[in-house]
């Protein structure tokens, strides 16, 4: 029996796995636009920690019947947007 699709609030406990799903995402991308890996063996993604500490960006994760399935990085803007 399915449970359905569960989105989450990714706290600070949720950094660790966040980072590895973003370094996978990352990866496969690299195939279509040329990416370098860092000295450290990771591609990186430098604006990550302030999903953690600046309130206008919100870090979810997505879980499938329990289990870790994707993120969404939401980064919110006081700015209206223009539909045309």
């Amino acid at each position: 029996m399915s449970t359905g699709l569960e989105q989450i609030r990714a706290g600070a406990e949720h950094q660790s796995a966040l980072e590895n799903l973003l370094e996978l995402y990352i990866h496969d991308f690299s195939e279509l636009v040329p990416l370098d890996v860092g000295d450290d063996g990771r591609y990186g993604y430098q604006s990550l920690p302030l999903f953690w500490s600046d309130s206008s960006r919100l870090p979810f994760l997505a879980r499938l019947d329990g289990k870790l399935i994707g993120f969404v990085l939401v980064t919110q803007s006081s700015e209206p947007s223009c539909g045309g």
